[in-house]
Formats: C-alpha cells, structure tokens, sequence
C-alpha cells in the first residue's frame, strides 16, 4: 500500500462502535466514570481519543518502516545527514 494511502486510510467506525457497546465493555466503563466522577461520555470520549491517537501513531510507524530503505539509500534524502554533527546553537 502507497505511504500516502496508507496514512489517509481511516479505522472502521462500524467495528469501534461494536467495540465499545459489549457488555464488558459497558461495565469496565460504567466502573471507571463512577470511580473518576465523570460522565460516561466523557469516558467514552476519552478511551475513544486514546484509541485514534494509538491508530495514528500504528499507521506513522508502517509509514516510517515502508520508508526506512529509501531514506538510507536514496543520496538526494540523506544529504543533510552531514549535518548531524553541527553544533546549530553555538552559530547564533
């Protein structure tokens, strides 16, 4: 899968929502807004945040891994890698 496409990809809503609503789920949920005083949506809101913010970070990584040969390897990508050692703060 291209790089691009692989980041512009979206998780399935459907599959979160059934997530989300198993009994287990509920109760793990319910338990956790009792304990923090919080609503349940607010704890919905957050395991949900949590859970893009993970899925983003997984398809960077694939990104990242897709790319690691080329970055290597491809001269016209590596040509500030010289750069590396320069002391940036000491040339103001």
């Amino acid at each position: 899968m291209p790089v691009l496409r692989l980041l512009e990809t979206k998780p399935q809503m459907s599959q979160m929502d059934a997530e989300t609503f198993k009994p287990s789920t509920q109760s793990a949920i319910s338990y956790l807004a009792k304990q923090h005083l919080r609503s349940l949506s607010e704890i919905r809101r957050d395991l949900l945040n949590l859970g893009l913010r993970k899925w983003r970070r997984q398809r960077l990584q694939q990104a990242a891994n897709l790319l690691s040969e080329e970055y290597r390897t491809n001269p016209e990508l590596s040509v500030f890698t010289a750069l590396d050692g320069e002391n940036w703060d000491a040339a103001r």
